[in-house]
């Protein structure tokens, strides 16, 4: 009767935790909702915006066709609300887990958190204030001068709201190296000594990410292996004396 009373408790325990995360799903979708319905009331201001660079590149932005105006409005609007709901998301999850750790794990997951929001919030400013107009400038700079630029809308906001979102979650890479270090699945010595072959993998990523502009290519892979770098730095620092001796001590032998 113990066991059973006991096994009743743990499933009303897991239910009770899973209606909280489902509680924070719906509490995520709302807000995002909502800053989806904020962006579409000002549309047209942030179009505008959205338009500045290839206006000042003397570009023309049109639709060609009755509906695309409207579905990339719709685009625009979606875009907008998922890249301002990643943070909101990484938060609403962060609340879940915080309740459920230690003292110990709090003070190493909070500021964690705090990162991963700054790391995302520099890869969308990033993609939006750097690498779209420079992608923007090279596509319109490419080719013959007689050739009139007309863009259709659908394709310029997609491909700018998608370098945005791109590259704020390019940003994250660093902060998922740390965690895999942190836990035990991959070694600081391995990330040090396979240098090459992360350098050579990094740049194959971009070129696959990027749109087909070998200088845009060059400049993310720079950024991802500038972040690389920094997440070795960042795992050496704080690593524990102890380790870094036992590091030491594994690399002399061998």
């Amino acid at each position: 009767m113990e066991r059973r009373k006991g096994s009743n408790s743990d499933t009303g325990t897991f239910w009770d935790h899973l209606e909280i995360l489902r509680r924070k799903i719906l509490f995520t979708a709302a807000l995002t909702g909502i800053v989806a319905v904020i962006f579409f009331i000002l549309g047209d201001r942030v179009l505008a915006e959205l338009l500045r660079y290839p206006r000042e590149m003397g570009i023309e932005v049109v639709y060609l066709r009755p509906q695309e105006k409207f579905v990339a409005y719709l685009r625009m609007v979606t875009m907008c609300a998922l890249i301002c709901g990643i943070p909101l998301a990484i938060i609403e999850l962060a609340s879940f887990i915080v309740p459920g750790l230690h003292g110990r794990e709090r003070r190493i997951f909070i500021p964690a958190v705090g990162v991963m929001l700054l790391l995302y919030a520099g890869g969308v400013l990033f993609g939006y204030f750097l690498l779209v107009p420079y992608v923007i400038g090279f596509f319109s700079a490419f080719g013959r001068a007689d050739i009139l630029p007309f863009w259709s809308i659908g394709a310029y906001i997609h491909i700018h709201l998608s370098l945005t979102l791109l590259c704020g979650l390019i940003f994250l890479f660093p902060l998922a190296l740390f965690a895999g270090v942190k836990m035990g699945i991959i070694d600081v010595d391995t990330l040090t000594r396979g240098r090459k072959y992360v350098i050579l993998g990094l740049f194959i990523a971009a070129a696959f990410l990027t749109p087909p502009d070998v200088f845009t290519q060059i400049a993310v892979g720079s950024v991802l292996y500038l972040l690389y770098e920094i997440t070795i730095a960042a795992v050496k620092v704080t690593m524990p004396k102890k380790s870094r001796n036992t590091h030491s001590k594994e690399k002399t032998d061998e």
